[in-house]
């Protein structure tokens, strides 16, 4: 019966999948539905998952032709902002089923708004998605919590993370004061420099 509902997962999780399980349910019930994102790269990663597993699908976005008729459509909020709410060009999308990928970063303002346009159209569920579940309490009626970083690894879902890396930065090259001690610019230097090592 909830109808604001965020799932949390860690990275490498599961969450894109729980997102195509769940628009194939909601396909099967012939429900439209909108998948927002507020990232291009996400919103390629996602369409490319949707198009492997033979998933149909819009793209409301910059730079993109919109297929407006078809039931699902993978929108960035940005673009729904300016098309929707400031030209007037564009009508949301109807839609029963609204996805919130990387909820925490779409919680407020637009995201707000159109939310909040989806439920007084459409009475749509909302279903946002993240590893981060924070300050989310005033966009979500509950917390499904699948999986913790511990349980995923205990199950296989997860390998453990091996790092190798030197304990103490490099100090060849570092200037030195007249008292002997290192500079406090090539200290700086040295550890704030990203470096790539093998």
């Amino acid at each position: 019966g909830e109808r604001r509902i965020c799932v949390t997962s860690p990275t490498g999780g599961g969450k894109s999948t729980m997102m195509l399980d769940l628009i194939n349910w909601a396909r099967a019930l012939e429900w439209n539905i909108t998948l927002y994102t507020n990232r291009i790269m996400l919103r390629e990663q996602i369409g490319r998952g949707l198009t492997e597993n033979g998933i149909e699908f819009g793209v409301r976005a910059a730079g993109e032709e919109p297929e407006f008729w078809q039931p699902i459509q993978l929108s960035q909020m940005q673009t729904e902002e300016a098309r929707v709410f400031k030209s007037n060009k564009w009508k949301l999308h109807r839609s029963k089923l609204v996805i919130i990928d990387e909820a925490h970063n779409q919680k407020e303002g637009v995201a707000q708004k159109i939310v909040e346009k989806h439920i007084e159209d459409d009475d749509a569920a909302i279903v946002g998605f993240t590893a981060t579940p924070l300050e989310l309490e005033h966009f979500y009626d509950r917390l499904i919590v699948c999986g913790t970083t511990s349980s995923l690894r205990e199950c296989g879902a997860l390998v453990p993370c091996h790092t190798y890396a030197p304990d103490e930065p490099d100090s060849k090259g570092l200037k030195r004061a007249k008292t002997g001690e290192y500079t406090e610019a090539s200290i700086r230097k040295a550890i704030m420099t990203a470096t790539i090592f093998g």
